[in-house]
């Protein structure tokens, strides 16, 4: 039986624990589940088998690798194929090569395909460990979220506003092809004027050269980048 407001966390590295740390802030029921619970000790949060994790709880949020979705997630099928029935499963990954294209299956839908009986949803993947384990980061707080289960998107998008988070409905689960390859861009929308603004830069210095070095000659060489500067 499920506990009350208890938030299931399966994967203890950084961002699990960031997750953790948000979750117990905002009065939630933190469970993590490991392959090997046995080796963390006095930890604030409890930390039990992964099977056990996903009993306890009715939603999961994944924070692994996408590598390691098979060993700490699929495995468990073989012996419970009931095991994720009706449970929310919550992807924070992104995609792992940055030569990903957009038409690329996202790690949310091969999660969803591996798991048909779960309801799985994209979110927080832009939310860094950092900023999730700081109310005041100065970061963004947008999240968005992506699911082909409407119900599950909505407890999603108020468990995010819970956190106090900024939730949005990205739409479906071919959004998140979108979601993990943005991510990877710093800043994808400022691209034209960044560039915009070194070609400025450029001929501004071509021209600063030529006027006082080659055309007029009133700096010396070894004192032209010092001109220059100042000049900045």
């Amino acid at each position: 039986m499920h506990e009350n407001r208890c938030i299931g966390i399966v994967g203890c590295g950084n961002m699990g624990f960031a997750l953790a740390h948000r979750l117990s802030l905002y009065g939630f029921t933190v469970l993590m589940g490991s392959r090997c619970p046995d080796k963390y000790n006095d930890l604030e949060f409890e930390i039990v088998s992964t099977v056990e994790c996903i009993h306890r709880s009715p939603m999961i949020f994944v924070a692994l690798h996408p590598e390691y979705y098979i060993d700490s997630l699929i495995s468990h099928l073989e012996h419970d194929p009931s095991l994720f029935e009706g449970e929310i499963l919550i992807d924070l990954s992104n995609k792992p090569s940055d030569k990903s294209h957009l038409n690329d299956i996202s790690n949310a839908e091969r999660l969803q395909t591996a798991i048909p009986n779960a309801f799985v949803v994209k979110a927080f993947n832009t939310i860094s460990s950092f900023a999730m384990q700081s109310t005041t980061a100065g970061e963004s707080s947008n999240v968005f979220v992506a699911s082909d289960h409407s119900i599950a998107k909505d407890k999603v998008i108020t468990l995010a506003r819970e956190m106090n988070f900024d939730a949005f409905n990205a739409g479906s689960i071919r959004v998140a092809r979108h979601l993990e390859t943005d991510i990877k861009s710093l800043f994808p929308q400022w691209r034209i004027p960044i560039i915009v603004t070194f070609v400025v830069l450029i001929v501004w210095l071509a021209y600063t050269l030529y006027m006082n070095y080659i055309r007029i000659r009133t700096t010396s060489w070894n004192q032209l980048f010092l001109h220059m500067v100042n000049e900045i």
